[in-house]
C-alpha cells in the first residue's frame, strides 16, 4: 500500500503551520482564493522538498548540473518521492511553440519514448530489436548441445580477407548448395567463389556439463563479440556437419523481415530537430498551398479578361500568352467566365496536360517561380496566393 505524503507544520511564506496528507499516485487539486498559499504549498514546499531530497541522493559531480532548491520552512515531510513541476509561465510563444514546449514536458517525453519505446517495423509491423552478445550467448549455450559448430562472420572483398589474415584469421568457410560447409585456409583459395564466404572466428563443441562453466561462457562471449565486430553487426552459428545454423544481427533490425531501422534517439521525437521534424511541414504543423480563391479572386472574369490574377501581371505576359494558346489547343474557350468552366477544364489549366511541354499549368508556373525564391519580391509574390493548410503527412 502506498503511504500518503505527510506535511507537518508548514510555515512557508503565508502558510500558518498547516499540516496536510496528500494521497500518493492520485490526482490531487489544491484550490483557494488568490493569496491563500496554493503555490507556497505545491511548488515551494511539496516540489521543493521532493526535488531537494532527490538531488542530495546523487553524487557531488552530478549535483553541480542540477537546480539547487532551498529547504522549505516545514517541521517534517514524510513519504515524499522525487518530484517534477510544470509551472505556469508568461513566455513569448514562437511559431513552433506547443503546450509541450511551453511547459517543457516535451523534454521528458522525448527521453521517455527514446529509451523505453518499442519500435515496430515500417515494412511488416514486426518488433524491431537490437540483439546483444549476451542474448546470443544464452541461445547458443542451449543450441550447441554437444554438436560441433562454427562461429562465423561475413567476409568482405578478397583484400579485406587478406587484412583478416594479418589479424590472425586464417580459416574461411565456403557454403555450397546441397553440401556441408567447407573450411579452407586462405592459401587454398585460388579466387573469390561465387557463393558466400565467411571468416571462421571460432570452432567449438560444448557438452551439457561444459556449458555451465564460466570459462565456456566467457570464451563464447568473446567469439560472438569478435564475430559481430568483423561482420559489422552480423554473425552466424553454423552446424559443421549439416550446414544448418542461425544468423544474428547486432544492428537495430526487424526480427521478422530483417529490415534495418534507425535506433531511437530523443531528437527523433522533436519537431524542431531536422532528425524528427515532419518532412512535409518541417515541424510547423501546416503547409503553404496555392489557394484558388486567391489566384482567381473574380471567377466572373474570362481567361482573356484576366481571371487568373498572377498571370494578368505585366511581368507574366509570356506565361499568359502560353496559357491562352494552350486553352485554344485543348478546346477551352477563353471568352467564357472562369466559373462556367468544367472541372476537367479547370484541372487542365491548373496542372497542364502532363506532357511536360509548353504550358505546364498554373501550378507549374509557381513551381518555376520557386527557382528564384532567394529574391524577396518573388517570395512575397508567391505568398500572396498561398494559404495555410493543415499538414496531411
Amino acid at each position: 500500500m502506498d503511504l500518503p505524503i505527510r506535511l507537518i507544520a508548514v510555515r512557508q511564506n503565508n502558510l500558518k503551520g498547516i499540516s496536510v496528507e496528500i494521497p500518493s499516485k492520485k490526482l490531487t487539486v489544491i484550490t483557494g482564493v488568490s493569496g491563500s498559499g496554493k503555490s507556497s504549498l505545491a511548488f515551494e514546499t511539496l516540489y521543493a522538498e521532493g526535488q531537494r531530497r532527490y538531488v542530495e541522493s546523487l553524487s557531488t559531480y552530478t549535483r553541480q548540473f542540477l537546480e539547487k532548491m532551498s529547504k522549505p520552512d516545514v517541521e517534517a515531510v514524510e513519504n515524499i518521492p522525487p518530484a517534477i513541476a510544470l509551472e505556469q509561465r508568461n513566455t513569448v510563444a514562437g511559431s513552433r511553440s506547443t503546450v509541450g514546449t511551453q511547459t517543457e514536458i516535451l523534454d521528458f517525453l522525448r527521453v521517455l519514448y527514446a529509451r523505453i519505446g518499442q519500435t515496430s517495423c515500417l515494412a511488416c509491423g514486426g518488433a524491431v530489436k537490437k540483439t546483444d552478445a549476451e542474448s546470443i550467448v544464452d541461445w547458443a549455450l542451449g543450441w550447441l548441445g554437444g554438436r560441433k559448430a562454427l562461429v562465423v562472420a561475413p567476409a568482405g572483398p578478397f583484400a579485406g580477407r587478406t587484412v583478416l589474415r594479418e589479424q590472425g584469421f586464417s580459416r574461411f568457410m565456403i557454403r555450397m548448395p546441397g553440401a556441408p560447409p567447407r573450411v579452407l585456409e586462405l592459401e587454398d583459395l585460388e579466387e573469390d567463389p561465387s557463393s558466400g564466404m565467411s571468416v571462421v572466428v571460432d570452432r567449438m563443441k560444448i557438452s551439457g556439463a561444459a556449458a555451465k562453466e564460466p570459462e565456456t561462457r566467457s570464451r563464447l562471449t568473446d567469439s560472438v563479440e569478435q564475430a559481430l565486430a568483423i561482420g559489422r553487426g552480423r554473425m552466424e552459428f553454423v552446424d559443421a556437419a549439416s550446414g544448418e545454423g542461425r544468423e544474428f544481427t547486432g544492428v537495430f533490425a526487424c526480427t521478422a523481415c530483417g529490415r534495418e531501422h534507425k535506433e531511437p534517439v530523443p531528437e527523433m521525437f522533436s519537431f524542431a530537430s531536422p532528425i524528427g521534424a515532419c518532412p512535409g511541414c518541417s515541424g510547423f504543423g501546416f503547409t503553404l498551398e496555392l489557394d484558388e480563391t486567391l489566384v482567381v479572386p473574380d471567377p466572373s472574369k474570362t481567361l482573356s479578361g484576366g481571371a487568373i490574377d498572377p498571370l494578368a501581371k505585366p511581368a507574366a505576359t509570356e506565361w499568359r500568352g502560353a496559357m491562352l494558346r494552350f486553352a485554344g489547343r485543348k478546346g477551352i474557350s477563353i471568352s467564357r467566365r472562369y466559373c462556367d468552366l468544367t472541372p476537367k477544364e479547370r484541372a487542365l489549366l491548373w496542372n497542364g496536360d502532363g506532357s511536360g511541354k509548353g504550358f505546364k499549368g498554373i501550378a507549374g508556373c509557381f513551381e518555376e517561380l520557386k527557382r528564384w525564391k532567394y529574391k524577396l519580391h518573388v517570395r512575397v509574390f508567391i505568398r500572396r496566393y498561398q494559404t495555410q493548410v493543415l499538414c496531411g503527412v
